[in-house]
């Protein structure tokens, strides 16, 4: 499946699993990563797999993401029953921990449902990813912007909308004379989305993200 972003050169990383998909949904939304490198290179590593007994292992991390310090972390993404299948998966971890700190001086981590797949948060997550930004979709940021900056807070995404007028996305069908409003859109509901993608705000994502979300300053 093809995961589309901005943060990877080719505008799009194949994600051999749906796993692996909900690990880069992570990445693309969270505003401290800035880059995004698929099986960015082999690592070449001894590993344990039983005592005494040790095996060479060549291994592609599945991403490599750069984060605004310029600090780079290296992920894999392997589901539970993958890990059960393979109880030397501890000492591999390890073993590539110790690797990717050694070489490069990076982190290495290997992700499961148990830190990906944890809700509301991923919900969440897809939903600010579905009001990621689209050239044919503008919204006006610096009107919500400065909408945010000069409420009392704390304030609701509904605040700001109400502050704003309670604008509408609308569209003039082809032969009508007025515009016809979608009221399942909302303007000031994508701004904040984007806004929080960009690290400009902060949304709470351990509860359901809704126009009664709280807006929280960076």
């Amino acid at each position: 499946m093809e995961f589309p972003t901005r943060k990877c050169v080719s505008g799009g990383i194949r994600c051999r699993s749906p796993l692996m998909a909900d690990g880069v949904l992570h990445l693309d939304t969270d505003p401290d990563v800035v880059a995004i490198s698929p099986y960015p290179l082999i690592a070449d590593a001894w590993v344990e797999i039983e005592p005494g007994v040790e095996d060479r292992l060549h291994h592609f991390a599945d991403v490599a993401a750069k984060r605004r310090d310029g600090s780079v972390v290296f992920l894999k993404y392997e589901n539970f029953y993958m890990q059960e299948e393979r109880p030397w998966h501890v000492s591999e971890a390890n073993a590539l921990v110790s690797y990717y700190l050694d070489v490069f001086g990076c982190v290495f981590r290997v992700l499961n449902e148990a830190t990906l797949r944890i809700e509301p948060r991923l919900s969440n997550l897809r939903q600010m990813w579905q009001h990621r930004e689209v050239r044919s979709q503008p919204v006006n940021l610096d009107r919500v912007r400065d909408a945010i900056g000069s409420l009392v807070h704390p304030a609701t995404i509904d605040d700001v909308w109400r502050h704003l007028g309670s604008p509408q996305h609308a569209v003039i069908w082809e032969g009508d004379e007025r515009a016809t409003v979608l009221p399942q859109s909302n303007p000031v509901f994508t701004a904040v989305m984007q806004l929080a993608m960009r690290g400009e705000v902060r949304l709470d994502l351990g509860k359901r993200l809704t126009m009664n979300s709280l807006i929280m300053k960076v």
